[in-house]
């Protein structure tokens, strides 16, 4: 009895990593969300650096440039927090099937700008 506890403990923390109760796999929804977030952080930059621009030649005002500063960082924000969605999601999956996780090394390089396939 024990070992079909176990067993469907491990298998329902796998449908719940897995979103299957929700609107989609949640394992995949950061890397499917990357693609519209690094577009969308690339617009904020662009709106932000046009906005710097007019607020340098007089044609536009600071608080535009904060504006669209703070569209910047929620976008960055965004970012950070999808990162961690799938980190935790990896780490709850891990656990679900029973195996260990061993965090990354504090301080190594994590590369933010490979495409998601």
């Amino acid at each position: 009895m024990t070992g079909r506890r176990t067993i469907s403990a491990a298998f329902a923390r796998v449908l719940v990593c897995s979103g299957v109760a929700g609107i989609g796999p949640a394992i995949q929804l950061p890397v499917l969300e990357g693609g519209r977030l690094r577009s969308a952080l690339d617009a904020a930059r662009e709106a932000h650096t046009l906005a710097l621009q007019r607020f340098r030649a007089g044609v536009g005002t600071y608080l535009t440039v904060l504006s669209t500063e703070s569209g910047v960082l929620a976008q960055r924000r965004l970012g950070a927090d999808l990162r961690a969605r799938a980190t935790s999601n990896r780490i709850n999956l891990v656990r679900a099937l029973g195996g260990g996780f061993d965090a990354p090394e504090v301080g190594a390089p994590v590369d933010l700008s490979s495409k998601a396939s």
